[in-house]
Order: C-alpha cells, then structure tokens, then sequence
C-alpha cells in the first residue's frame, strides 16, 4: 500500500499479502475539519478524516468516485489517532473514513458522544452536498459506525437517533449507560467484536450483544483477544489498566497485537464489503468458515426450517412418523454421519438440549450449497427429526441454526438421512426462512415426484426407502449391506428402514419397493 501519511505498512502489507485478492487501488488524503452542532449549544465536534486520492496527502483532491463512509469512534482514554491499523486498510479499498476527536478524556459522556457520531454522519452528508467542499458529490448513501469500546457502546446510541447507517461494527463495545444499551432495538446489521482475553470490560461485549434485539447481529469472539489490542498499541492508559486487571483476575495472556490485528481486519473487510459495496456473500462466509476452524467462536444464527417426512418411518394409522428409536433407548446420543460416505465431523449431541423432546423420529444431516454454483457446500448441519415433519436445531431451537451463511441470500437446502434417498430443494431459498419449507410437496423437490412416494391416506410425500449406503441411488449395494445387518434386533443400523429397531423382511420390502431409484445428481456420493 502506498501511504505517505503513516509509515506503518506492516499490517496493511501483511494483509495485502494474506488475502490476494484485496486490491488497494487509492493512494490515502487527508483532511481535519471541526463541525459545530446547532442543535447543542453548537458543540464543537472536531475530527480527522482519511479519503481515498490519486495522490497522497493532506487536501488532495478526493479521487473521482463516489465512497461509503465509515466513522470510527475511540474507547475510553483512547485518542482517535489509535485506529490507523482500520484507515491504513480500509482507505485503499475505497472508504471514507472519519474519527470524532471528542470525549477523549477521563470523564467521557458515551451518550454525548454517541449523539456526536449521529451529527457527523449527518454533515458528511451536508458536505457531499455542498458545492464548495472538497467531498462534494463523493459520498454515496452507504455508511458504517464503527466503536471500540466506549464507543462501540456510543454507536449503538447513534445508530438510535440517526437510523441513516447501513450497518455497525462493535470491537470490545462497553456500556456505561443506565438504562443500558441492551434495551435499544435496532434493525439494522450488527457485527460485534470481542476478545475472550479482555481484562478491561469483560462481559460487556456478550451483554450487549444478547441483549440487543437486532434482527441480523453477529458475535465474532477471538481468542485470547484483548481489550487494548483493537487500538493499534498508542494506549498507554488503557493498557496500563488492562494489564493490572489481568494480575488482579488472572486473565488469559493475549495473543499479539499483529495477530489480532489480522483477525480484525479478516472479518472487518469481507462485512464492509458485503454491506456497503454488494460484496461477495460467499467471501463473508468463508471468513466464518476459516474463523470458526481456527477456534474462534463466530454466532451468526441464520435459522432454516424445513419440513420432511421419511416414507420408512411414516405411520399410516397415526398420519406421524414413529419414534420407536428413541422410545427404545437405540437413538445414538451423538450424530451419526461422522463416516463414510458423509464424513460430517459436527460435535451435535443430544446433549445439547435442554429439554429433549419425546418425539424424535431420527437425525437429518442438512446442507446448504451456493445458489450460483450447486456444486458448492458452504455448511452442514445435523439436526432432529421430529415425528410430524418437523426439523429442529440440537439447542432446541424450530428450525437448523447455520452460522457461517450471509443472511438475507438464497441457498439450494439438500436433506440426507441415514437410509432414505436425499433430497434437493427446486429452488434457491431465501435464508433465513419464515415459512416453512416443505419438502414433502413434490413442487418444492428437485426432481418432483421422481424423488419422493406419496404417502398412504396423507397427500404427503416421503423421501424414498433403501438408500441404505446413502450413495444417492438404489442398487444391489445397498441390498449387500442389508444382507449383513439382517435380523439384527435392538439395534441401530441402516438397513431398519422402517425405525423400528430391527432388521426384517419389512425392510426388505421397502428397499425392493424403490429398488433402481437414482436421486438427483447433486445428491450423489
């Protein structure tokens, strides 16, 4: 990156480095303005702002664009200045940036400074407008409040009195606040930030976060990330803090300031770019991918709800499936699709519940694959079937909870059980999903009737008896693993296609009944 304000290009060079395909494509210009807010004994709000330029430096023309603005509000104690590892990227990648320099001291107002965070996003966009002004007609109409700590917590309150932001980020956010924070409601994307090592507000972070009723929030934790370390070092007073804490608490050592960094930026980009310049969906889901195989725990519940009926398991007399399994003591404890051929290493315990339904039919492997390219899996989950259709999460939640999906998008949903031929969704589906998706309607089955049987006296469809290796079509291999599991009783096998817990001429007939069926292609192992 080539920056002739800063020269520290370590990180924004090791993140060019790390993730090739980010292009810095501006040079950094910069600019100090005062605003004064009428509306508050005009209050002067002073701040720093970094745009993207052809050519570096202070007052060089903005670059003939059109940016998203992202304002980037300082913790406690903490000077604006301490952000330059968030502008030395996200300036070359086409963002406006701007730091309030207020409330800077020891007896900040959160409240004072939130309502300053609000007044800015409002006189960017008076400059935009103004003639004279050097950001006339290069400001679009997307923007970001970003807030460490005491001012993660001030830009949830300026997101309540200026609903204008399109999305906010949180690093660390702390309240000090009565009511708190927590009681705003606010619908608009949340990312939240936090360090499982923060020593300075520990808690805060979670407490906001489970307590806001935001409608897409996401909790992306680091780990061994601390409070001091979304500065970029220039903070002796909170670090002298943080530090005396950890003696006090015995808190966990923190990872180093460049590795956090990364982590930051690593999740921070891909969001911006999703919300604020149509970014790839399928970037943002492979940063909770790389971050959750990592060991950094990342909550973005994103609940699907289907409905599926399994033809083996279904009871004509009572319209439900059975629940023999799981009244007999046979249904395993633990996921069963950790072999071949799903190879599903999901940790999904019935454990997890906590208040186990007495009507489990089974577990469900669920999948979720690229509405663009079917081919691909962005993530699996396994989950309950329950005996009228219904699918539910191993937290007791309605519906599958997937946490490394854009929400708001479209996926291809594919339903696979141990024994039973899979199943494709005939369409994307837009995710989360308020209405039930119903595979028992052929309509909504890729494939149609070819893929499921209608189910004695229901207008129900099944999804077909016999897949016993679970390969996506029915063939004598099948037949051979049910010669080997035959007349096993009490006992929990593939070849019980009927969950009845044992392996009988019954079954036989199921297979036999479906024998030759091949599911669609994209179900196939």
């Amino acid at each position: 990156m080539k920056n002739a304000i800063s020269p520290k290009l370590g990180l924004a060079l090791l993140f060019c480095l790390l993730y090739s395909s980010i292009v810095f494509a501006f040079e950094i210009g910069q600019k100090s303005y005062t605003f004064n807010d009428p509306t508050r004994a005009n209050r002067v709000i002073p701040v720093q702002i970094y745009y993207p330029a052809n050519t570096p430096g202070q007052d060089m023309p903005v670059a003939n664009e059109q940016f998203p603005l992202v304002i980037i509000t300082h913790g406690f104690t903490v000077p604006a200045a301490a952000y330059s590892y968030l502008w030395e990227v996200l300036v070359p990648l086409g963002y406006i940036v701007v730091l309030p320099c207020t409330e800077e001291g020891f007896l900040p107002d959160q409240f004072a400074l939130g309502l300053d965070i609000a007044f800015i996003q409002e006189a960017m966009q008076n400059e935009n407008n103004n003639q004279t002004s050097l950001f006339n007609g290069k400001i679009n109409d997307k923007s970001a409040f970003v807030g460490h700590s005491l001012g993660g917590g001030a830009t949830l309150f300026a997101a309540n009195n200026n609903l204008s932001p399109t999305t906010l980020i949180t690093l660390a956010a702390a309240d000090q606040q009565n009511p708190p924070i927590g009681n705003l409601s606010l619908d608009i994307p949340l990312l939240a930030i936090a360090g499982t090592a923060d020593c300075f507000a520990p808690n805060h972070a979670r407490t906001i976060y489970d307590d806001l009723a935001a409608e897409h929030k996401v909790f992306f934790d680091i780990t061994n990330g601390c409070h001091c370390h979304f500065t970029n070092g220039d903070a002796p007073t909170c670090y002298n803090s943080e530090n005396l804490a950890r003696l006090v608490d015995n808190c966990n050592e923190p990872l180093s300031l460049l590795a956090q960094h990364t982590q930051i930026l690593a999740v921070v980009v891909p969001w911006l770019n999703f919300w604020l310049k149509d970014g790839s969906c399928a970037a943002l889901s492979a940063t909770y991918n790389n971050a959750m195989s990592a060991g950094t725990t990342v909550e973005n519940p994103t609940i699907t709800k289907v409905k599926v009926y399994l033809e083996g398991a279904y009871d004509s007399t009572t319209g439900l499936m059975k629940t023999d399994l799981q009244n007999n003591n046979l249904l395993p404890n633990t996921q069963p699709f950790n072999t071949a051929p799903w190879n599903y290493n999901g940790t999904e315990t019935l454990s997890n519940l906590p208040n186990l339904p007495n009507n489990i039919t089974d577990w469900l492997l669920l999948e979720v694959r690229d509405a663009n390219n079917q081919d691909i899996i962005l993530e699996r989950k396994a989950a309950l079937l329950l005996n009228n259709g219904n699918v539910i999460d191993v937290n007791g939640t309605q519906g599958v909870v997937f946490n490394r999906l854009c929400q708001q998008e479209e996926y291809y949903m594919i339903v696979r059980s141990r024994n039973h031929l899979a199943v494709m969704s005939n369409n994307p589906v837009l995710l989360p999903n308020s209405s039930v998706y119903d595979f028992t309607n052929p309509n909504n089955v890729l494939g149609n009737e070819t893929q499921l049987n209608l189910l004695a006296g229901s207008g129900l469809h099944g999804l077909l008896a016999g897949d016993i290796n679970a390969s996506g079509t029915l063939t004598v291999a099948d037949f051979n693993v049910f010669i080997l599991e035959s007349s096993t009783v009490n006992t929990y096998v593939k070849s019980d296609l009927n969950f009845d817990g044992q392996v009988t001429v019954s079954d036989f007939n199921l297979y036999q009944s479906n024998a030759s069926s091949i599911g669609v292609p994209q179900v196939r192992y």
